[in-house]
């Protein structure tokens, strides 16, 4: 998710569906980015933070279904992570279990 924000920042795409953010990864050559560490598509949402474009990305976690927001650290993987700009509004924190993909 952190590797994905530098991407939309810098192209801020004005759609923000799974095809179009699929071409934009596909055009920089990170499809990778496209998912989180279950294998499901990240949901990508506009934010506007002082008038300007920001984005909002969600890992809906191990359930795939989303979940409330936000709780800063959340202790189970069905929870959602949120990340909003540069701030994690809600991220996982396990005890001596590693996520399932750090590199997203």
């Amino acid at each position: 998710m952190t590797a994905l924000m530098p991407y939309l920042d810098t192209y801020h795409p004005d759609r923000v569906d799974t095809a179009s953010i699929r071409s934009l990864l596909a055009r920089v050559g990170r499809l990778d980015l496209l998912k989180d560490g279950w294998n499901r598509p990240l949901v990508i949402e506009h934010v506007f933070k002082d008038e300007r474009p920001r984005y909002k990305i969600i890992s809906l976690g191990r359930d795939g279904q989303r979940g409330p927001c936000c709780r800063q650290v959340v202790y189970n993987w069905d929870d959602d992570a949120v990340l909003s700009g540069d701030e994690w509004l809600q991220v996982w924190t396990m005890r001596g279990e590693a996520p399932p993909n750090k590199s997203h």
